[in-house]
Formats: C-alpha cells, structure tokens, sequence
C-alpha cells in the first residue's frame, strides 16, 4: 500500500518550506526595536511641545476674562450713569470696587476689580475739536477698571498707563 499526500498539506516542520514560511511572518508582521524607538522618540517630541503651550494658553485665557469683566463692568457703570438724573453726576473721579463676576462689592475681601468713574460736565460737543462749544446739557463719562487681586488701596497712580482700557461716553440731559 502506497500512502499519497496531496499538496494542500501543511509542509513538516524540517522541511525547507515551513522556514521560508517563518520567516515570511517574521519579516513582514513585526517592526524592529529601532523603529519602535523611533516612533516614540517623535511622539514624545509632539507632546513636550503641546505642554509647552499649555502656560501661555493659560495666561492668555485669563487675562481674556479679566478684560471680559472689566467691560461688563464699565458699561454697568455706563447705564447706571445714563439713568440717574443729570443733576446728580458731578464732576470728580470716585471709585468703587467689584467682585470677579463684576457685581459690586460689599466687603474689601471680596473685591477682584476696581473702577474709577470720572465725570466731567459741560463737556465740548463731541466731533468740533475745540473748547468753544460748551454743551452745559452733557456730561462725559470714563471708566477706567483694573485689575486688583491683592485687594490693595488704588490711588490715580494705579490707573495710568496704556495698557489700562479707557471705556467713554457722553450722557445728555433730557427734558
């Protein structure tokens, strides 16, 4: 009796086939230790860079709610401005202090943000360039907010400079 395999088979472990067959899957389904550390040699380059960044985003985003409140609070100044009675808004700077949601304060130890209110009456009319017209019906109005986590005493000397924003505008006394 003669025994046939037929050529669907397997190859045996010894013979040449079965290695050509190892090594194919070697070869082609794994990569190298160099290529390995390669990859996360440049993935960790990508992230010490994008941590790098996260300070500055930080800051940026901080300062951008900073200029935020300072702004709801300078036009809450402004309508509070505009709806008092023009009688009542004398000239002179006064100041009043706010919470970091831009509410007024109650206590010192909640105050985040200071404002300086400066109301000049009879102001020049606006667009002429010159003091000759003197309008005694308007009144101008600057607010001027900064930032005071320290919760410290602000004079005039805080509220220089240009890095300070200067919120304006004129109120008009209505009949």
């Amino acid at each position: 009796m003669i025994l046939r395999f037929s050529k669907s088979r397997a190859p045996l472990p010894h013979s040449r086939g079965f290695a050509d067959r190892i090594s194919r899957i070697q070869n082609s389904s794994a990569f190298s230790l160099v290529e390995v550390t390669l990859s996360i040699g440049i993935v960790a380059f990508g992230l010490i860079a994008i941590l790098g960044l996260l300070p500055s985003g930080l800051q940026s985003f901080r300062g951008s709610i900073g200029r935020t409140v300072a702004a709801q609070v300078a036009q809450a100044i402004i309508s509070e401005t505009k709806q008092a009675d023009f009688t009542s808004l004398t000239n002179g700077i006064t100041y009043s202090n706010y919470t970091q949601e831009g509410i007024l304060a109650k206590t010192a130890t909640d105050t985040i943000f200071t404002a300086e209110i400066s109301v000049t009456n009879q102001s020049s009319v606006p667009g002429t360039g010159t003091t000759r017209f003197i309008n005694r019906s308007l009144a101008l109005v600057k607010v001027r907010v900064v930032e005071n986590p320290a919760r410290a005493k602000l004079d005039a000397a805080a509220f220089t400079g240009s890095n300070i924003p200067t919120f304006s505008s004129y109120v008009a006394k209505t009949q």
